[in-house]
């Protein structure tokens, strides 16, 4: 948590603390962000410094690597539901800081 305190500041201390309350006293289809209807933008921009790929999630940034095997990754549509957005750059902050997460699920809910 202080990984992510650190990378993400100073929204993301009031975020995670939020977070915590919500998740102790509520259910998290009340989190404030969600609430007050703050759509975060997914976005796909090149890096101003090396023009290379990276993906934006709200203020969360993190470089876009091209596969060996592009004919092996699947091409998804994606429908940008604000819940679901939230949790992705919950998950873009964990993984830019180098945080290791888990994804389970049954088959066909996209937990590759």
């Amino acid at each position: 948590m202080i990984r992510r305190l650190c990378a993400c500041l100073p929204t993301a201390s009031q975020e995670i603390v939020l977070k915590a309350m919500a998740s102790t006293f509520g259910s998290e289809l009340r989190h404030p962000r969600v609430l007050a209807h703050t759509p975060l933008k997914v976005e796909l921009e090149r890096c101003p410094r090396t023009s290379k790929p990276q993906l934006r999630i709200g203020n969360i940034v993190a470089p876009v690597n091209q596969p060996q095997h592009p004919a092996l990754v699947p091409h998804v549509s994606f429908h940008d539901m604000p819940m679901h957005v939230l949790l992705l750059q919950e998950l873009l902050q964990d993984y830019v800081v180098g945080e290791n997460m888990l994804l389970i699920g049954p088959q066909g809910v996209g937990s590759t």
